[in-house]
């Protein structure tokens, strides 16, 4: 009499099976680890605290203002005088002259920059 053997022994059947539980794992995509999401998530809490500082820090600097005088001397000019002394102290022995800084912000001179008009009269 002929042997029955069990199924799981290795037939036809069995490899079928071995085959889609093959290809079910390949087009499978694989899922990440804990550790990898975990460090994900802490780049991601670090890039976000630094944005913030970035912005609280942008916020906290006062705006640069315009000196207004300029002291040119060869192809150099540094335009952050206040005072004209200070510009002529600077440029002494250098062979350079100072000029008003034609892009400080008028209102910051004190002076009234509003200009008459015809109508005003």
């Amino acid at each position: 009499m002929a042997r029955v053997r069990p199924h799981s022994l290795g037939g036809a059947g069995d490899r079928d099976r071995r085959y889609r539980i093959a290809r079910i794992e390949h087009l499978t995509p694989p899922t990440p680890s804990r550790a990898l999401r975990a460090g994900t998530e802490a780049l991601i809490r670090a890039l976000t605290a630094l944005s913030i500082a970035l912005g609280a820090l942008s916020l906290a600097i006062d705006g640069a203002h315009a000196a207004p005088w300029c002291a040119n001397y060869g192809f150099r000019t540094n335009c952050g005088f206040h005072t004209f002394a200070q510009c002529m102290a600077t440029v002494s022995g250098n062979a350079g002259f100072c000029l008003r800084n034609q892009f400080e912000n008028p209102s910051s001179l004190g002076k009234d920059v509003r200009r008459r008009s015809p109508r005003d009269e």
